[in-house]
C-alpha cells in the first residue's frame, strides 16, 4: 500500500515484514537546508538533502531533529501521523524475522524481492562537515532508531554494499542519518 503524508501530500510506499508495517522509502519530510547548518529547534522541520547517481533525493536528520527534540523511544517525531521513528527493539524484530543481524543486510538490500525494505545506500553526513560512505564498494546507510544511548549518543543501525550484516552503532546525534517510519 501506499502512505500519503497529508502535512505535505508526500507518497510513500509501505512493506509488511511479519506484523510490522514500514515505509520502504526514507522519510523526506521538512524543509532543506545547507548541510553546514545546524538543524535547530525553531518551530521548523529541517533536513538535508543528497542526490544519488540515479537523481534520486534522500533526506537525512539529525537525532534530535528527527525525534522533534524529544527523547522518549517510540516518538513520532518528524513522521507522519500514526507512525514513529522505531526503538532498537522493533529494529531487532525485524532483522530477526530476517535471519538475524548477520544475514538480514542481503534482505533489506533486495530490490527485487517482493517484501523488501528496499535499502539505497545514499552514505552519510559527518557532523555537518563532510559525505561519508557514498558510492562504490562501502557505499552504506545508516538509520537512526528512536533509542537515546545517553545525551550525544544514539543508536543507529548501518548497512552497507559490500556485506550481509546490519550493525548497532551508538552514533552522535549531530551526525545525519536516514530513517525509515514505522506505523503505530
Amino acid at each position: 500500500d501506499n502512505l500519503t503524508d497529508m502535512r505535505d501530500h508526500k507518497s510513500y510506499t509501505t512493506v509488511l515484514i511479519g506484523n510490522q508495517c514500514w515505509m520502504k522509502e526514507n522519510l523526506k519530510f521538512g524543509s532543506a537546508i545547507p548541510y553546514t547548518d545546524a538543524q535547530i529547534d525553531n518551530c521548523m522541520a529541517e533536513r538535508y538533502t543528497r542526490s544519488s547517481t540515479s537523481g534520486t533525493v534522500a533526506s537525512f536528520y539529525q537525532w534530535n531533529e528527527l525525534m522533534n527534540f524529544s527523547s522518549t523511544p517510540g516518538s513520532q517525531g518528524l513522521c507522519p501521523p500514526g507512525w514513529h521513528i522505531p526503538t532498537s527493539a522493533e529494529w531487532e524484530l525485524l532483522l530477526n524475522l530476517l535471519e538475524g543481524p548477520g544475514m538480514a543486510g542481503s534482505w533489506l538490500k533486495d530490490k527485487d524481492w517482493t517484501g523488501s525494505f528496499t535499502s539505497v545506500q545514499y552514505g552519510l553526513l559527518y557532523q555537518n562537515h563532510s559525505w561519508s560512505f557514498c558510492s562504490g564498494f562501502y557505499a552504506g546507510a545508516m538509520y537512526w532508531t528512536s533509542t537515546a544511548v545517553d545525551n550525544h549518543h544514539a543508536e543507529a543501525r548501518g548497512i552497507n554494499e559490500y556485506n550481509k550484516s546490519v550493525s548497532r552503532y551508538h552514533a552522535l546525534t549531530s551526525n545525519a542519518f536516514n530513517v525509515r517510519c514505522l506505523k503505530d
